[in-house]
């Protein structure tokens, strides 16, 4: 192959190089929003993945209507007095960037043994209109009482913020 060849044969990688086409994040940023994501499908946190702990037998449908007021009914059929259970959550809405940005929580309203529910309305925020995530846990002390409390996920939801 003479110089010509081999000039061609480098511009060509280096074009290819060049192309346009999908840029990788940088170390530490997060990637970008999923194109043409809908719903919670648009996060690019992992760690807001939704599950549901199979003792969850009531919880909200992916991508219920929440923050002006409406009732989320919640049965957790692992419950156990004796332990002394707390219910809470944890808030998140998805931004533009697919981004998860933190706002707040609670604890939720012990309806009766084992049922828990909110009615919660969510104030002014620019969560409203867009899909987040409500992170339930349960607090109790350990098995056999006397040691120390515990906190577990029990569940990730999707849901959709709406004014109230």
């Amino acid at each position: 192959m003479d110089i010509r060849g081999v000039v061609a044969v480098a511009s060509v990688l280096l074009l290819a190089g060049c192309a346009p086409g999908a840029a990788t994040p940088a170390e530490g940023e997060a990637p970008a929003a999923a194109e043409g994501a809908t719903g919670c499908e648009a996060s690019t946190d992992d760690s807001y993945a939704p599950f549901s702990d199979p003792a969850l037998s009531a919880h909200p449908e992916d991508g219920t209507e929440w923050g002006d007021g409406t009732k989320l009914d919640f049965t957790y059929d692992a419950y156990d007095a004796a332990r002394f259970p707390q219910f809470g959550y944890d808030l998140g809405y998805i931004q533009d960037d697919g981004s998860v940005s933190p706002m707040g929580g609670g604890f939720f309203d012990k309806d009766e043994e084992g049922n828990f529910s909110t009615s919660n309305n969510v104030f002014d925020s620019n969560a409203f209109g867009n899909y987040g995530f409500m992170t339930v846990t349960i607090t109790q002390e350990a098995e056999g009482g006397g040691d120390p409390l515990t906190t577990e996920t029990i569940g990730v939801y999707c849901l959709k913020f709406v004014e109230g």
